[in-house]
């Protein structure tokens, strides 16, 4: 399990990107939490933040546990986050049923571009352009 974090300068929005993310047990659960806070706190102030869920995998039963975990270290580092790549429906499905009972956004886009086009839409919205 590894998740880099890397800035697009150009569009000023940092990536997360997850390879081989499989959280289905309580210690996958805490590994991705650990990997997610040590990325995200690396940066000093909050951000825009796209994330690469191409190679990620939420299983049913380890979801109720994962929802609270995103949005406090959502919350805490950024100022929107934006999901996108996913091609697992059980897995998009677990993740807005925990956006949705956790009252956060899910936000899960298709693409790569689509994401960057959101985040900068919210960024707009929110005056920060």
């Amino acid at each position: 399990m590894k998740m880099p974090l890397h800035y697009e300068k150009a569009h000023d929005i940092y990536v997360l990107t997850c390879i081989d993310v499989r959280i289905d047990s309580v210690s996958a659960l805490q590994e991705w939490a650990s990997l997610l806070r040590e990325a995200l706190s690396s940066v000093p102030h909050k951000f825009y933040l796209a994330i690469d869920i191409r190679d990620f995998h939420l299983s049913a039963h380890m979801a109720p546990a994962y929802g609270p975990i995103a949005k406090e270290v959502t919350a805490r580092y950024t100022l929107a986050t934006v999901r996108y790549g996913s091609t697992e429906n059980t897995t998009r499905a677990a993740i807005r049923l925990q956006a949705s009972l956790n009252q956060y956004a899910s936000n899960i886009m298709p693409d790569k571009e689509t994401a960057f086009t959101v985040l900068k839409e919210l960024r707009a919205l929110a005056g920060k352009s």
